[in-house]
């Protein structure tokens, strides 16, 4: 280890430094810049207040926890980013080790599925949503998984394993999430069956409209036809449903993809195209043609609306022009 002093550190902007010289402990070891203290004898006074005060420190612990959980989030997403291969090892080791607990484990899950199901529900239309999981993943090289929008075994509420209830989301968004669940995250046909339903409501881009275009209210007719339209527009060869309004479209869109043709990024409804150019970026994928079902104004110059609400101005008449 080099030998620097305090000064050097702090002009250096190191928050430690070593001087090789034994602390009054008798330690050798490295010292914090603000405090001159020795790091194992702040080790020690650190472990040492904490075998004497269990109580308090796993209070604090709690209470830190409880008002940091949006932040904790993020750290914890961000850290199995950085560390997926590491992780991915680890997982896998464990999972040897304790195959008895995983096969428990995906017992109780298969079991929870099968009550969950109800009669008479294809298997095909759920297996649609894992082969556009498995399809996105390959496309994009950003994880995605196929997800309860109502838990299965939620805090408060438990969810069917059926079509209405998936969505296909990045892994981020999926463990951000986890079992917890909002009346907000139910699709609008809950609430009505309409395709404009009048409400006053914040939208994704944080602006405030006074209807809803529900584009749940399509039946999957409906989405076949607009995927039937979209192709023959033209060849495609891959396909992006930005989630999680385009997933039904980009679904219904990946039996037309040829070998050659342009990119699509897809979604139901455009507000300020926000998502859209965010989704280009994040993909890379420059060149690609953007398609939304409705556009609640003026789409960018790449994107195409199959119905485009720009409705016009009471002051734009023929007199006034």
């Amino acid at each position: 280890m080099q030998i620097t002093s305090r000064k050097e550190a702090r002009e250096k902007g190191l928050k430690t430094y070593f001087t090789g010289v034994p602390c009054k402990n008798g330690h050798v070891s490295e010292r914090n810049v603000n405090d001159c203290c020795c790091k194992k004898c702040a080790i020690i006074h650190t472990t040492r207040w904490i075998n004497n005060n269990r109580k308090k420190h796993s209070s604090y612990g709690i209470t830190h926890q409880k008002n940091n959980k949006d932040a904790r989030k993020i750290r914890d997403v961000r850290y199995r980013e950085r560390n997926r291969v590491r992780l991915r090892e680890r997982n896998l080791k464990w999972n040897k080790e304790h195959s008895d607990y995983c096969a428990m484990l995906a017992s109780n899950r298969r079991a929870r599925k099968k009550n969950a199901m109800l009669n008479g529900i294809d298997n095909k239309e759920i297996q649609k949503f894992y082969i556009l999981a498995r399809t996105l993943t390959d496309e994009t090289g950003i994880i995605h998984h196929v997800d309860h929008i109502v838990p299965l075994s939620g805090e408060n509420v438990c969810g069917l394993h059926v079509p209405w209830n998936l969505q296909v989301i990045q892994e981020t968004s999926n463990l951000q999430k986890g079992n917890r669940f909002s009346s907000e995250d139910l699709p609008t046909q809950i609430e009505s069956g309409t395709l404009f339903v009048k409400k006053t409501f914040k939208m994704h881009s944080g602006g405030i409209a006074h209807y809803k275009i529900n584009c749940d209210a399509l039946t999957d007719g409906d989405i076949e036809v607009l995927a039937w339209m979209i192709s023959e527009k033209g060849k495609f060869s891959k396909v992006y449903g930005i989630p999680t309004g385009g997933n039904r479209l980009a679904a219904a869109l990946q039996k037309y993809r040829t070998d050659e043709g342009v990119k699509l990024i897809v979604d139901d409804v455009l507000t300020s195209g926000g998502s859209m150019e965010e989704t280009k970026q994040k993909l890379g994928w420059y060149d690609a043609i953007g398609i939304v079902i409705f556009a609640r104004n003026r789409p960018p110059s790449w994107v195409r609306a199959i119905f485009e609400m720009t409705f016009f101005n009471t002051q734009d008449t023929p007199e006034n022009k």
